[in-house]
């Protein structure tokens, strides 16, 4: 796939092949986004185009603690879909657009678009005065073909990115993976904590939460934790740490890694979310604290079948 930045170029690229593209802002790259991808891949072998999807790059003012994919991971989702580009525009560089500035100028113009697909939600322009059906009336004023998808469902359920942040809230990860296809996970820098695992036998990996990303239900989940390609389990509490920080203020992912020693300071680590195991809980003592956590990995292991 190759990747077209207009948030980094200075000048507009000039894209060699006409397209079929998707648009949207695709957050998750969830179950219904693929299917909508196939749709595109499918009309590029119909029209002899070349498969294309266009979102943002970056954040728009909406994102803070949104974001169920950060930018990175959301153009490594797109790539593993069979696309042949992804176009990406600064937020700022279209939200003033009018929805027929934005399918003559962007769609057409710049994207080179024969053909556009967008989900029956979709909405664009300046103040969201554009639908899904005006995307396919401008399409076709311009010659062009459009196809807005309908509802994509599992089990009766209309898969969004806003069904999945729901659940992630509400910390039911058995249901996201149905929806999302695929574990909810954080893929983010591990950095130094306070080290008071290591003082209760317990040593553990943080990982905080960037403004942007949605932050999962405070409390403790049986996880995965992928490293170099291979897979561990663990127990990650998500939270405050309102035992440990004094102003309470210390929001994160801690993790523990079942059987797994080394150094991953300044690494990117993925965590999968798994199971939810308990709401998070300030315990009195570190004697308290030490059993509640023995007790957490039990369950953990039990749950992950170790």
């Amino acid at each position: 796939m190759k990747i077209i930045d207009l948030k980094t170029n200075t000048e507009i690229p000039y894209i060699p092949e006409k397209t079929s593209i998707a648009v949207g802002n695709f957050d998750g790259v969830h179950k219904g986004h693929r299917a909508l991808f196939e749709c595109v891949k499918n009309d590029s072998k119909t029209l002899g185009t070349k498969s294309a999807v266009w979102s943002f790059d970056g954040f728009s003012p909406k994102s803070r603690g949104r974001c169920i994919t950060l930018p990175s991971e959301r153009r490594e989702l797109v790539g593993k879909c069979g696309i042949d580009y992804l176009i990406l525009y600064d937020f700022d560089d279209v939200c003033t657009l009018s929805p027929e500035e934005f399918v003559n100028d962007v769609l057409i113009k710049t994207c080179r678009a024969e053909s556009a697909v967008c989900g029956f939600n979709f909405r664009f322009g300046k103040g969201a005065v554009g639908d899904s059906e005006t995307l396919k009336a401008l399409m076709e004023q311009n010659g062009k073909s459009a196809f807005v998808m309908p509802p994509f469902e599992v089990d009766g359920v209309t898969v969004s990115s806003s069904l999945i942040r729901e659940l992630i809230k509400d910390g039911k990860p058995e249901q996201i993976e149905k929806y999302l296809g695929r574990p909810f996970s954080v893929f983010l820098p591990v950095v130094h904590g306070r080290h008071l695992g290591r003082t209760i036998d317990s040593p553990t990996i943080n990982q905080n939460f960037p403004p942007e990303h949605i932050v999962p239900k405070y409390g403790v989940y049986a996880c995965n934790v992928i490293i170099d390609g291979e897979r561990y389990g663990g127990v990650s509490n998500v939270g405050v740490r309102p035992s440990v920080c004094e102003d309470g203020v210390c929001v994160n992912c801690e993790t523990h890694i079942f059987n797994y020693s080394g150094d991953l300071y300044d690494r990117e680590i993925r965590v999968e979310f798994l199971h939810f195991i308990r709401a998070e809980r300030k315990f009195p003592t570190i004697d308290e604290l030490k059993k509640a956590i023995t007790a957490d990995k039990i369950t953990a292991k039990g749950l992950l079948g170790l």
